[in-house]
């Protein structure tokens, strides 16, 4: 068959088209098979169903998308190792659990294979879960990012239960850490192991940090000043942004742990945090005459401004989006 004339092949695959339960697949299985086979079954595939941004591995779509999804990994591997563009435009993996089963680990697997080959532009890992034991997030992960295979993924996103603690967040920064330089996390427990986990992810340039939570009594916290903690450690933040949900004063930036942040970190560019009555007017002054990449600046929380002094144009070395300021301050802006 891979020496039919080609107008016989095209009738093949239209007729595979026009019958097939996955078409596209099954075409872009036919392209695999040789540069005859590849130039007669391309053009019948629709082009923006194989522009593939992202591998998902979630619950409750059946049989058939685990079929799918194996078939689909396969072809993308093959694809790798014959140099063509299919896998081109696969950017993320995306997790998506609330329960475990069975075909889980299948699929994991199937994703693995693509993995392993460093798609060029695969740089992110999304996850969101929530029911699922931690134990089994973990064992999922650590079928795709085996211990073994070098990774080159940049960006990672997590959204979990805050309630549940930070076993797959700390596993995966583990794992992740040395190529990491955009984190996001959604719902987490600010205890002392995931800041020494966040500190040890020398390479960051972006943290982002919503929905905190402080642990119970039975989880060491970390210390005071995490915030602070975490910019003297990561030289290379550009942008931070910490909040939590039920912080006390412990859990916020204090004027001389906001001075420390600007002054070790000079180009930052965004910088949003939760602090306490304990910045003024002079401490904001600061911050403007040593921050002078800012673009975006929030604090939450700053409500004991007393506009002493006046402000002047020396005192503002940018311009931006400014939450939580002084009048005196927002209207020179």
């Amino acid at each position: 068959m891979p020496h039919l004339p080609p107008e016989i092949l095209g009738h093949i695959f239209r007729c595979l088209k026009s019958t097939s339960r996955d078409p596209d697949t099954d075409l872009l299985a036919a392209s695999l098979v040789s540069s005859l086979w590849f130039m007669e079954a391309w053009p019948l595939i629709d082009p923006a169903l194989f522009q593939v941004s992202s591998l998902t591995l979630k619950n409750g779509p059946g049989r058939l998308y685990l079929i799918h999804l194996i078939r689909l990994s396969s072809l993308l591997v093959e694809s790798l190792q014959s140099g063509l563009i299919h896998c081109d435009h696969l950017k993320s993996i995306r997790i998506g659990l609330v329960y475990f089963g069975n075909n889980l680990r299948a699929s994991a697997a199937a994703i693995h294979q693509v993995v392993r080959l460093q798609p060029p532009n695969l740089r992110r890992i999304e996850i969101l879960y929530s029911y699922i034991r931690s134990a089994a997030m973990i064992e999922l992960l650590d079928i795709i990012f085996p211990t073994c295979d070098v990774t080159k993924i940049t960006q990672l996103s997590i959204s979990g239960d805050k309630t549940r603690g930070n076993e797959v967040t700390i596993h995966l920064l583990e794992r992740l850490g040395p190529t990491l330089r955009d984190v996001s996390l959604y719902g987490f427990q600010l205890d002392a192991t995931l800041l020494e986990a966040l500190r040890r992810c020398h390479g960051l340039e972006c943290l982002f940090a919503k929905g905190g939570w402080l642990p119970g009594p039975d989880t060491p916290p970390a210390p005071s000043g995490a915030v602070a903690f975490l910019a003297a450690a990561l030289q290379n933040l550009t942008s931070l942004s910490f909040s939590m949900e039920n912080c006390d004063r412990e859990a916020r930036v204090s004027d001389g742990q906001l001075r420390e942040i600007v002054t070790r970190l000079p180009g930052l560019t965004h910088l949003a945090v939760d602090v306490d009555f304990t910045v003024n007017d002079e401490c904001l002054r600061f911050v403007m005459r040593h921050a002078k990449e800012m673009e975006v600046f929030a604090l939450v929380g700053c409500i004991m401004s007393r506009e002493e002094g006046v402000w002047t144009e020396n005192d503002v070395g940018w311009r931006g989006r400014k939450v939580g300021m002084s009048s005196s301050f927002t209207r020179l802006l």
